[in-house]
């Protein structure tokens, strides 16, 4: 069954054919607020967008799963609109001054949950005999659904990271993962000082003298430093020689923060200023930055720094080695996140194919026996190519073979939108790495991979060799490329910075894109 404007109608069977195309409304779950940084239930909230050229009735349509709300009448969303269900109306539009109160409704019942659940939404019908309403309860029709989830591949940092969930390009299906991401709050926050004064206090002892400041996030996220000083807090004399980061100077960028950089234009005069990247949190060993010191070390400090929060954790520590001394700041993090009744940050007009359900069968493929890679690749502006990319490690110019839905070859069943190629057998044990690249119909097409930010990223199999074996345990096999096994060897033994790789279980779970700890 499908909705056409606001007529049901019944589509022909497909028995023994492939599917449809999943129907769309007009009418889109657009954006998705489920677990606020505040860590407040009361600042959730979703988005609906109409996407069609002609206004639609939402009276009586329902939140019905995940959520309760029922649209009072009349609700009208005009072509282009926006509106807003909240968990606390007046609370959102505290926080968001600009809002328009007329695009707001609450408060929904429930909570959305913050590990992902299916929201549902559903508008009112009245079945038809002979053109006339049957007198039974109103059948209640799906118009979109959405399960969420909290992982990274919907969106790095909408979990309790300060934004919301957003979806990429309206026309796209809001069902996969690719065509969400977190909205962008980089330039909502603004720079505060961040200071600590007082008393050097009992140290390790002089293995370690205090000649670096150590700078680090409490935990996973983003923001930006200028102008940061140490004091001699009696004499005044300063000891970090380029704290505005504007000269060339050494900087010891290790573990969780190795991503950290100094960029351009974005200082407190838009002059350069220090990025700082954590991937998870820092700590006094191997996860820091690490700015060089001069001088001798004083009775009493004062040290100094602008700091901006741009995404996750707003906790920053700057410390002097051996931990004598710190400042610490809590950066504000602002009130008006996310973009509730207005065009989403992160909306394009074409996000490109949706690849999904990537796998390569079998698991360990025995010697001169190929592998066989299927994706489910949609897009509602069709499909122009669907394509495997592999190398085998660590050679590093990449094959590329058509991956095919027709029914021949490796591919078992003809337009159910599931492609397939195979990777050629092995004659001796390689590690083989591969990625998926699907490019749209559109004139200006866009291509999306799998993994997303391929081939920095790629999937991997063992072929040729069998390491998995018959046993009561539970057996886990990791497999990582010589690029990131060389970045594993050579980092600091204690750092917390994920490498990349794929990881098997009792050899029949596949899990690509994973990351490996120290």
């Amino acid at each position: 069954r499908g909705l056409v404007g606001s007529e049901m109608c019944i589509r022909d069977s497909t028995l023994g054919q492939a599917n449809t195309d999943p129907f769309q409304h007009t009418v889109v779950i657009n954006e998705i607020m489920y677990n606020p940084i505040s860590l407040d239930d009361n600042d959730e909230y979703v988005e609906l967008h109409n996407h069609g050229d002609e206004p639609v009735d939402l009276s009586n349509w329902q939140f019905n799963d995940g959520i309760t709300f029922i649209f009072p009448y009349p609700t009208t969303l005009p072509a282009g609109g926006y509106i807003v269900v909240a968990k606390n109306r007046e609370q959102l539009l505290t926080k968001h001054k600009g809002l328009d109160p007329k695009l707001v409704f609450g408060n929904y019942t429930g909570t959305l949950s913050n590990r992902g659940e299916r929201l549902l939404l559903t508008q009112p019908k009245e079945v038809l005999r002979n053109g006339r309403p049957i007198a039974i309860e109103t059948l209640r029709v799906p118009v979109d659904e959405v399960s969420y989830h909290d992982s990274a591949a919907w969106g790095e940092w909408s979990d309790a990271g300060g934004s919301s969930l957003e979806l990429l390009d309206p026309h796209s299906d809001n069902r996969h993962p690719g065509n969400w991401a977190s909205s962008d709050e980089s330039e909502k926050s603004e720079w505060v000082t961040v200071t600590g004064k007082g008393s050097v206090d009992r140290t390790r002892g002089q293995t370690f003298p205090a000649n670096y400041l150590q700078l680090f996030l409490l935990d996973k996220g983003e923001c930006l430093v200028d102008d940061v000083q140490v004091y001699d807090a009696k004499t005044n004399a300063k000891r970090v020689s380029n704290p505005d980061f504007e000269k060339s100077s050494k900087l010891e960028i290790a573990g969780t923060h190795k991503t950290s950089a100094i960029v351009e234009n974005r200082g407190t005069d838009d002059s350069r200023a220090l990025h700082l990247i954590a991937v998870n949190r820092g700590d006094t060993e191997g996860n820091a930055v690490w700015i060089p010191l001069t001088g001798s070390n004083p009775t009493s400090m004062r040290i100094e720094g602008k700091a901006r929060w741009l995404r996750g954790h707003p906790e920053l520590l700057m410390r002097t080695r051996s931990g004598g001394f710190e400042g610490f700041g809590s950066l504000p993090v602002p009130d008006n996140l996310g973009t509730p009744g207005a065009p989403n940050s992160v909306l394009v007009e074409n996000t490109g194919p949706s690849i999904s359900g990537v796998i390569h069968s079998p698991v360990f493929p025995a010697k001169r026996e190929p592998a066989t890679v299927t994706a489910q690749v949609a897009d509602p502006d069709g499909l122009a190519k669907i394509s495997l990319f592999y190398r085998v490690d660590p050679r590093n110019t990449p094959e590329e073979i058509e991956m095919l839905d027709d029914g021949t070859g490796s591919d078992t069943v003809a337009g159910d939108g599931v492609f397939a190629a195979q990777l050629p057998a092995q004659t001796s044990s390689k590690l083989v790495c591969f990625w998926v690249v699907a490019t749209d119909a559109l004139d200006q097409a866009q291509t999306t991979t799998y993994p997303r930010n391929a081939p920095t990223r790629e999937c991997l199999v063992r072929m040729g060799a069998n390491p998995a074996k018959d046993n009561d345990l539970g057996q886990y096999h990791y497999l990582v490329n010589r690029n990131n096994s060389t970045i594993w060897s050579n980092s600091h033994k204690r750092s917390n910075a994920p490498v990349p790789a794929t990881m098997v279980y009792n050899g029949e779970r596949v899990i690509y894109n994973a990351g490996m700890y120290y």
